[in-house]
């Protein structure tokens, strides 16, 4: 397994992290002139597969092989999708084994895809812990939590001992981050992932006519994630390729960027599915315009971030 090390912010918002070799992904970042540098540093064994199944996924799809092999009709080898404990359309993931003929596939929505990480790396059983509802109030389990779940797990330090961060500088490389939308029982835009690195450097919210004052002197922090989704994070997102002069665009496991807009003190404001493409230097009114179709605040879709127990507190 070949792992590039990328170090993405010391005394700012991530000390020295990990990242796996996703070109796409590193030309984007030097797109966005973020810094980044070579440096040892031990992957979180969930994060680490969760790694390699993308990976996996993105070989297979540069060779032309999208579609898992003697299908009719064709079943794609990435999928979102699947449910828990199904017996027609069960969710999971399978690494790849070419020397048996095995393609890496993945058929999950986004927070199963990392419970099924946490159950097959570390026989994480999340049906032994018992948490409150926040729509029920009662006590209850879940053996596959859905993404508000989640966010009640990380805020009662039920598997995350130390509670949501109060910051993103506290965030590290295999974090999990949950979305939900706060009092709506009906969670329409809700989502979990893993966390693979933040960004040395954000983008600063400008001084401009178009500007929302209360954003002034806050920055967008990008936030490289591995998630499962039909909603690919925009340019530079494993899911997103070309074959053969052919566009794709697959749902399913893979990796992208994400903003987190922080305060000048570092507190999370809100967050933005991928990062606006206008060059906020040379077009601000443009940039503020994307900005403003992308931008969740916290109290809309409160995005959380928490380390789960069976990674090493560092």
């Amino acid at each position: 397994m070949t792992t590039t090390e990328i170090a993405l912010v010391k005394d700012s918002f991530l000390p020295l992290q990990p990242m796996k070799n996703k070109l796409a992904l590193i030309a984007f970042a030097l797109a966005l002139a973020l810094t980044a540098a070579l440096a040892p540093a031990q992957v979180p064994a969930h994060l680490d597969i969760g790694l390699d199944l993308v990976d996996q996924i993105a070989a297979a799809q540069s060779q032309g092989v999208i579609d898992k092999p003697n299908t009719s009709p064709a079943i794609p080898c990435n999928r979102y999708g699947g449910s828990w404990n199904s017996a027609s359309n069960p969710s999971g993931y399978t690494l790849a084994n070419l020397a048996q003929g095995i393609y890496a596939e993945n058929n999950t929505t986004c927070a199963p895809l990392v419970t099924h990480l946490l159950k097959n790396v570390y026989h994480w059983s999340w049906s032994k812990v018992a948490f409150i509802d926040p729509f029920t109030h009662q006590s209850t389990t879940s053996a596959s939590p859905t993404p508000y779940r989640y966010v009640a797990l990380m805020k009662q330090s039920k598997g995350f001992p130390d509670g949501p961060v109060a910051q993103l500088a506290e965030v590290r490389a295999g974090y999990v981050f949950s979305i939900w939308e706060p009092g709506l029982a009906q969670q329409d835009h809700d989502h979990t992932g893993l966390v693979v690195a933040v960004a040395a450097q954000g983008i600063a919210y400008p001084a401009h006519p178009d500007a929302n004052p209360a954003l002034a002197g806050a920055t967008l922090v990008p936030v490289t994630i591995l998630d499962s989704t039909s909603s690919p994070h925009g340019p530079g997102d494993s899911r997103t390729f070309v074959y053969n002069h052919t566009a794709y665009s697959i749902p399913g496991a893979g990796t992208g960027v994400m903003g987190v807009l922080v305060d000048a003190q570092g507190n999370i404001l809100g967050h933005t599915w991928s990062i606006p493409a206008a060059d906020v230097a040379t077009a601000p009114a443009h940039w503020l315009s994307q900005f403003a179709t992308r931008f969740r605040p916290q109290a809309e879709r409160e995005i959380v971030f928490a380390r789960h127990e069976k990674q090493a507190a560092n």
